[in-house]
């Protein structure tokens, strides 16, 4: 078993995120999807390239022993060290290629759940605590409409929506909660072989929103 290594949280670890964050639906007051259309100049057999990248919130916990057991304290000393309990994020990535043709399709976002347990080992040996690592599981869906207009210039209208799909029925939980099971930093990268982005229609623009 690897033993826990003392921590200070950096400044980032301290932070409340609060860009691109989509919260589970039940959540009130802020996003749970997001939404990019674009127009491509495609061809026939053109394919699509999706990537969903987010940040995923993992729990750290200081838990010092005790006779009945372990107990979560902001902060354990051992032999001059301070071990911290914070919230971190780790990178995740989804990717999908899909055939750019009219009709819908659901790309299914899956990340299941962890946990890991260091000890807190005392400078004689001693187990004097344990850190928790734990994030929760995310789950989401992509999902794509695309629509061939009308007109020579082979142009699709294409239209990515990214829901978190989490079942959350606590209204009233702190928003620290929720973030572990949101996507944090949420951002969609669209490559396209076989066909160009093509302009936004007189008086629109691309549009990229969260719902």
């Amino acid at each position: 078993m690897k033993e826990a290594g003392p921590m200070t949280a950096p400044v980032e670890h301290r932070m409340r995120w609060e860009f691109g964050v989509l919260v589970p639906p039940g959540f009130p007051g802020e996003p749970s999807a997001g939404v990019t259309e674009c127009l491509v100049e495609a061809d026939p057999d053109a394919t699509i390239d999706l990537r969903l990248r987010f940040l995923h919130v993992r729990c750290r916990t200081v838990e010092r022993e005790e006779d009945d057991g372990y107990w979560p304290v902001p902060k354990l000393t051992v032999a001059g060290h301070d071990y911290l309990g914070f919230d971190e994020a780790v990178e995740r990535e989804t990717r999908a290629v899909l055939p750019l043709t009219d009709g819908r399709r659901t790309v299914e976002v899956h990340v299941p759940g962890g946990r890991e347990i260091e000890p807190i080992i005392s400078a004689s040996g001693e187990r004097t605590g344990r850190v928790t690592c734990e994030h929760q599981p995310i789950h989401a869906e992509i999902r794509v409409s695309a629509e061939r207009l009308p007109g020579p210039y082979g142009l699709v209208r294409l239209r990515v929506e990214v829901h978190n799909t989490a079942r959350w029925e606590r209204a009233d939980a702190p928003r620290e909660e929720a973030l572990r099971h949101s996507l944090v930093a949420a951002h969609l990268l669209i490559g396209v072989s076989g066909g160009a982005f093509g302009p936004a229609p007189a008086g629109e623009s691309p549009q990229v929103r969260g719902t």
